[in-house]
């Protein structure tokens, strides 16, 4: 409906607004959500009639294989969605560089959203459009607990968002910000519930955890815990020694370390002592990025200023940070954690049009005779 033709009929004019498709868009997609992501990204460009090309992660081309072959079952012509898997720096730069790609789709790493908008940025001698990036890049994820938060519904909030996936989502939890008030009953509580955490194989569906994704992942958040071993307070200890699993892990860090500010895409999270709720939410402000948060208040003030001054672009009040569902939530963030496209909400397909206005002069003085068949 918001992408219908709108007419402006004037005495004496014709005024007609629509919308056409950009062209060819490239979907580079990610592994941690490999079925909703990669349809997300390509469904929305596709529906507004544009030509895909869906280039999967490398670690997960198998299952974007199997919806590819749904979208073709349902009547998408080969012709219109192009499946590319590959690795990134080969296909997914022939993507980016080509001069006929109109927009690069991405959700990623924020090291790779940034050299594909700088790639995207230098028009080429066959190249006769601008392109458009659309990035989707990461989060460095906080929680504030209030000093009157109810602590049953925080460490529900707190497990998931931290170490559901593994804490391989980004809008996963990585800053924990408590109030002195409950700081100690919070952090007793919250290092029993997760040594109950059941890691193992996500075959066995009473596991919470699972393994992380590859070597090249366990090898990084296990020189991560090395380096951060005199900061840990609390970890699960039952984990399996075969496959790459690491324990969930809870720390804290002194306010320079870097825990405080890299993503991490790993089941650790820090958590830190705050006076007042005000000074939570400067601390949740001092990021780079602006993807998720989470407040745990009963107190209506709190809650109203932490909507009006907390910099993110989902924020969720008394439950979990991940999880977003479309057209509940839709999702995206600001700062470096993205272009601000909104995934699941009602902006996204304005993101693969562009406008188109006709305009007639209808006073005609008779119409040519010879030309109306």
């Amino acid at each position: 409906e918001k992408l219908s033709p709108q007419k402006t009929i004037l005495l004496g004019e014709d005024n007609l607004y629509y919308y056409q498709p950009k062209g060819i868009v490239g979907c580079i997609s990610p592994w941690n959500f490999p079925m909703a992501i990669f349809t997300g990204m390509c469904v929305g460009p596709l529906v507004v009639g544009n030509i895909v090309i869906a280039k999967p992660a490398e670690e997960t081309s198998a299952t974007a294989y199997e919806i590819a072959k749904c979208f073709w079952e349902v009547g998408i012509p080969k012709e219109v969605f192009h499946f590319l898997p590959g690795l990134g720096s080969e296909i997914g730069e022939a993507i980016v560089t080509h001069p006929e790609v109109s927009i690069i789709n991405f959700t990623g790493s924020r090291d790779v959203g940034l050299s594909i908008l700088r790639s995207a940025s230098v028009v080429s001698p066959k190249q006769s459009i601008i392109k458009k990036v659309i990035c989707e890049l990461g989060g460095k994820n906080a929680m504030i607990v209030d000093a009157d938060a109810d602590l049953d519904v925080a460490i529900q909030s707190i497990l998931p968002s931290a170490f559901g996936f593994q804490g391989q989502k980004c809008s996963a939890l990585s800053r924990l910000y408590v109030h002195k008030d409950c700081y100690q009953k919070l952090k007793d509580r919250l290092i029993d519930a997760m040594d109950g955490l059941l890691v193992g194989s996500p075959l066995d569906f009473e596991n919470r955890v699972g393994p992380v994704i590859h070597k090249e992942s366990f090898l990084r958040l296990t020189k991560i815990q090395n380096e951060n071993e005199t900061f840990v307070i609390g970890k699960t200890s039952a984990i399996p020694t075969k496959g790459y699993y690491i324990s969930p892990s809870l720390y804290e860090p002194p306010m320079g370390s870097n825990m405080w500010k890299a993503e991490i895409f790993g089941p650790l999270l820090s958590m830190q002592k705050i006076s007042t709720f005000s000074e939570g939410i400067h601390l949740v402000n001092d990021s780079d990025y602006a993807l998720t948060c989470g407040v745990i208040s009963r107190n209506p003030n709190h809650v109203m200023e932490a909507k009006l001054k907390i910099d993110v672009g989902n924020l969720y009040i008394n439950r979990g940070i991940t999880g977003a569902i479309v057209n509940r939530q839709p999702f995206g963030g600001g700062k470096l954690s993205g272009t601000g496209a909104k995934a699941g909400g009602p902006d996204y397909l304005n993101l693969f049009v562009e406008g188109r206005t006709f305009t007639e002069n209808t006073m005609r003085q008779g119409f040519s005779r010879d030309t109306i068949q």
